[in-house]
Order: structure tokens, then sequence, then C-alpha cells
């Protein structure tokens, strides 16, 4: 089975931009031990010795030595598609054979599926006319997520009528999966709760727009 997840940041105890509070305050945990904790729980809790993880960057914020401690407690085979905070990738003590491979982007079959992996979001990838996938990290805010598909939209509808996949440009941020590794099934469900409850909340607060 493929898994994918995005931005776990293991180790981080930098503030949410624009916050007072810790990344893993505002996550909800009294502590980055917890949090670390927590995430391995629900990864293990889900992906077994034989199943594939992709992570779409910003995997750990912590050192080489801290990073290959929580890659060893994690089941399944992992790859790594680097994010900008993924810097114990440079670090030499690092065993990068710890991931079957370490790339900055990277397509990927799934069922016959085209996917297109890469930790920041595009609007242009690889066979998006023809129905392919595009699953991205590093935003952590679902209105900016609606904006980057409704700016793909109306790109693309402008590009001689091409038929356009709005449900196929899928932010996997771990937070919006309770931090539990999702199959491309899974998070396409996800991904369109997500973006309808948006627009309910959004009807809601703007009635007359």
């Amino acid at each position: 089975m493929k898994y994918y997840i995005a931005d776990t940041h293991f180790f981080c105890t930098r503030n949410k931009r624009n916050t007072t509070l810790p990344i893993y305050r505002y996550r909800g945990f009294p502590d980055v031990d917890q949090m670390n904790a927590f995430m391995i729980r629900q990864w293990n809790a889900k992906v077994s010795q034989v199943d594939e993880v992709f992570i779409i960057g910003d995997f750990s914020d912590g050192t080489a030595e801290q990073t290959m401690q929580i890659l060893s407690q994690l089941s399944g085979k992992k790859y790594l598609v680097a994010g900008e905070y993924d810097m114990f990738l440079m670090d030499p003590h690092f065993n990068p054979a710890m991931f079957g491979w370490i790339r900055n982007y990277a397509e990927i079959d799934d069922e016959s599926r085209v996917v297109n992996l890469f930790h920041y979001p595009s609007v242009c990838y690889h066979d998006a006319h023809g129905g392919s996938y595009m699953l991205y990290g590093h935003i952590h805010d679902d209105l900016v997520s609606q904006g980057i598909i409704e700016r793909a939209e109306a790109d693309i509808k402008n590009f001689r009528g091409t038929k356009f996949y709005k449900n196929h440009i899928i932010n996997c941020f771990c937070a919006y999966s309770n931090f539990v590794p999702m199959t491309l099934d899974e998070w396409t469900v996800n991904n369109q709760k997500r973006r309808q409850q948006m627009q309910l909340q959004m009807q809601k607060d703007y009635p007359h727009e």
C-alpha cells in the first residue's frame, strides 16, 4: 500500500508564523517530545512494514542523529521529497539509505494513476489536463490552499479550454489527517470534505458575496 504525508516537522520548536506559540503548542501538545511520540504512534497504527510512505517535505527539523532515531521507529519503506526545513540532509552523519530515495520532485504510479510529488504547490505539473495528481505540502492554511486551486482553475480555463481536475491538487499537510499517513483515495476524500466545509463556512461568514 502507498501512503502520503507532509510537514510532520519532528523536533520543531520554532514559533508558528505570525504567532507567539511554538508549533507543537499550536498543534495541541505541551512539548515537542509528546508531539513526536504521538506522530510515531499515529504512523505505526496505520503503516505496516511492507507499506510505502511518501513524505512530501519538511519531515524533521532535528539533527541527523535525532532524525535517524525517528526513522528507525517508523514502519514501512520511506521516501522523501525534500522540503526547505530538512536540513539534516546536509549533515554528513545522516545515513540517506534510511530512505528508499531522496528527491526534490518525483512522479510515481499509484494504481495506474500518475502522482506528482513536490513540497511546494504547483499549478503546472505533468499531465494535469489528463487527470494526474499533484500532492504537495508547505502550506498549513486551507484558505491559501483554496486560493492556489482557484488560481490554477482560472489559468487552466484560459488555456484553450483545457479540462481541470480541481480535486487532484491535494495538500497532504499532516494535521489534516490527524498525523496519519493516508492513501491517495483517502486524501482525495479528505480534500473534498475540507473544501466543502470551508465553502460552507465562507457562505456563512459572507452571505452576500
